[in-house]
């Protein structure tokens, strides 16, 4: 239960963030908004768009399993690498995290190959 008030917390705060941004949130995981939809073999908890139209998706982590397990992996890397089919560019992914973990989440991004993209934007709370 608290786990779940931890992450409704951080959603609406880069919820928030994302529109100081600019951003169009269109889909959120709260209440307000639509649910988001499947991306590929995944479901991200934000889906909005700039101003330009460019697709832009978010993911809040908790640390722990929530990143370091294969499914963590394997779910921000297909998120982290995703083309949008307006555009055909890759689509930026904003990962909002407890600061306690961010350590964590650089170490994951190096270890599947991810630190140098520009396209992945972390938020900490």
């Amino acid at each position: 239960m608290v786990l779940d008030l931890k992450k409704r917390s951080m959603l609406k705060n880069l919820v928030g963030e994302l529109k100081k941004e600019g951003i169009t949130v269109t889909h959120a995981n709260m209440e307000g908004y639509e649910a988001p939809y499947s991306i590929g073999r995944r479901r991200p908890d934000i889906i909005g768009t700039y101003p330009n139209g460019q697709a832009v998706v978010g993911i809040v982590r908790l640390g722990g399993n929530d990143i370091t397990s294969a499914s963590g992996r394997q779910e921000i890397k297909d998120l982290a690498t995703r083309i949008s089919q307006k555009t055909h560019k890759i689509i930026p992914l904003y990962i909002g995290i407890p600061a306690s973990a961010t350590q964590d989440l650089m170490r994951v991004l190096k270890e599947i190959g991810l630190d140098k993209k520009d396209n992945i934007r972390i938020r900490s709370y």
